[in-house]
């Protein structure tokens, strides 16, 4: 239960109720509930002494170990966890939400709760951490003059100095789309600054994430076709049909 007489829910299936708003990445949803629920759950947006995981029967008392980096990577526990749970502070209030992928953090659920669209930016590229630099590995082929290759050190974004992968990625998604943004990277021993568009995000998450999905085309973990748009009728694809090669 959250403020406003409203239900937060996180499930795979969509649910029988009055939805309200829907981020298909986090498969995340805002319900309209009937019955006034006496003490809902709110943020915590301070530091927060110490966090539990806890379901109906159990509470685990632990920590964050990594942060939740974009929408693939979803934060972990130092603890092994039941789901699905609620992550809280000590004063009852949101850290997260644990589910199977990991934890889903408290800002990813902020914004969903306050923003008016569940849209995420995209600038055509995906990072890790490696060496403690945030690294370049997945370059979108379909970006507009993709500038950056894999590889490549991010090192500061609208000129500030980027630490990780999870910050770098939350500002990214976070971005309205079709702003730009100045992001300088480390090739080699070179510097080299790129203005690019901050585009609409098509996959993450529960959704696949090939690059092929702004196209249409949604795959399984296995690489199998599981949804064509309809503007791919005439080309042969069919529903189970699995990826093997590219080019």
């Amino acid at each position: 239960a959250v403020p406003g007489n409203k239900r937060l829910i996180h499930s795979a299936y969509q649910p029988n109720a009055k939805i309200l708003k829907h981020d298909i990445f986090l498969n995340l949803y805002l319900v309209e509930a009937k019955d006034n629920f006496k003490h809902p759950f709110k943020i915590n947006n301070h530091l927060s002494l110490g966090v539990a995981s806890v379901d109906a029967k159990s509470a685990i008392e632990g920590k964050i170990v990594k942060r939740q980096v974009g929408l693939n990577n979803f934060a972990t526990f130092s603890e092994r966890l039941k789901t699905p749970a609620l992550l809280l502070n000590s004063c009852c209030a949101f850290e997260g939400i644990v589910t199977d992928k990991g934890i889903i953090e408290k800002v990813y659920l902020e914004r969903f709760l306050s923003s008016n669209s569940s849209d995420y930016g995209d600038v055509g590229i995906r990072v890790s951490d490696v060496k403690r630099e945030v690294t370049i590995d997945r370059i979108d082929p379909f970006y507009k003059n993709n500038p950056f290759k894999v590889g490549d050190i991010v090192v500061s974004l609208e000129g500030k100095k980027i630490y990780n992968s999870a910050t770098f990625m939350r500002q990214i998604l976070f971005s309205k789309i079709s702003t730009s943004k100045s992001v300088e990277i480390k090739r080699g021993s070179k510097h080299h600054t790129f203005k690019v568009v901050v585009n609409k995000r098509y996959g993450g998450g529960y959704l696949s994430d090939t690059f092929l999905e702004q196209k249409g085309i949604y795959f399984s973990p296995n690489l199998s076709i599981i949804q064509i748009k309809d503007s791919f009728d005439g080309y042969g694809l069919r529903i189970g049909d699995k990826l093997i090669q590219v080019n």
